[in-house]
Parts: structure tokens; sequence; C-alpha cells
């Protein structure tokens, strides 16, 4: 590795430790979630902006953040999961389940075709990371080659207010944010 490429990658490891020491308290419940303008692929695989307030409110929201499209926990348990119990969220008032990553649309596109074929999961793009850094929501994983990520998130929403958050410590975990566990909760929120 050249010295200058070795300066430019320590000056993006350190920018990025900066942004995230930088970023505001970590959203809790009876919070609104920040509007923010996001950007998915429509049917055709065009860019649409959207606004996240618009898109969130309204309605009972389940939001998944994952670290990373393509990265093994997040490919082999935590979307899938949300995709094979769509029609439990559904049962249990579940209007939407959408999972956002910093990552551009045409990624999560392709991942979501992968992991999620039958689309029942939206997935968004958070490409700047001003959403989940909004949120108190971003992590550094430069150590793994992956810049400034999303925590490992599932919120339950609704009309935009978290009514429920589960981060995992770890990022390379999938237990209290699964979807088991997030339907769980959705059922003993209903019940008290």
């Amino acid at each position: 590795m050249s010295t200058q490429t070795s300066q430019k990658t320590y000056e993006a490891y350190t920018h990025a430790k900066e942004v995230v020491k930088a970023q505001p308290p970590q959203i809790k419940p009876g919070d609104t979630i920040p509007d923010v303008r996001l950007i998915r692929l429509n049917t055709k695989g065009d860019p649409e902006s959207f606004s996240t307030k618009k898109e969130l409110s309204g309605k009972l929201v389940v939001l998944l953040m994952v670290p990373g499209p393509f990265t093994p926990t997040c490919s082999k348990i935590h979307l899938p999961g949300f995709a094979a119990l769509h029609d439990a969220f559904k049962k249990a008032g579940v209007e939407k389940i959408a999972c956002i990553a910093v990552s551009t649309p045409d990624v999560l596109s392709a991942w979501g075709q992968q992991n999620d074929p039958q689309g029942r999961v939206g997935m968004i793009a958070d490409w700047g990371a001003e959403f989940v850094w909004k949120m108190g929501l971003t992590i550094d994983k430069s150590e793994r080659g992956l810049g400034i990520v999303a925590k490992r998130t599932a919120m339950i929403l609704q009309n935009g207010i978290v009514k429920d958050i589960t981060v995992e410590a770890d990022a390379g975990q999938c237990g209290i944010t699964s979807a088991a566990s997030i339907l769980e909760r959705i059922g003993s929120s209903k019940a008290s």
C-alpha cells in the first residue's frame, strides 16, 4: 500500500470515528422519527426520493436496520426472518415492514431480490447515513471495511413515533432484533 493510500485510509477511518462520536443521543420510545429524504427503487427500477415522515407515518410499521447488505447475519437471519414471518406481522396489525441500510438503492434492491424475492420487506437506502445518524444509531465498522453503518436495530413505529426499539449490542448477532422477537414484542404490547 502506498503512503498516499495509507494516509487517505487513515483520514477516512478518523473521520468515521468523529462522525459517530458527534451523533445525537439514541432515539427512544415516545420520540418521533426524523423527517429525511431517502431513496428506493420503484417498480421500474428507477430511483425515487420520498419523505420518511410521509412513508412511515399513519400506520403501524416495523423498521429494521442492518449494518450491511450481503453480510452473513443480515443475509442469513435478519432479512429472511422478516420476509418469512410477513403474514404473521400482517395478522398482528403491522401495515408495513421496511429495511434500511447505509448503502445504495441498487445494492439494496439486489440484496432484497436475493433474500426476499417476493418483495415483502421494503428496501430503503440511507446512502449518506443521515437518517440513522439523526436517530443516534450509527456505528463505525471501518475495521471491517464497511465505514459508517447502522446498528442492528428493530423498531415498532406507530404514526411515525417510536413505540418500541431494540438494538443489538453486537452487530454480528441477531437475537433481540430477530423477526420472532419483534413479533412477540408486538403481541406483548397489544396485551398490555
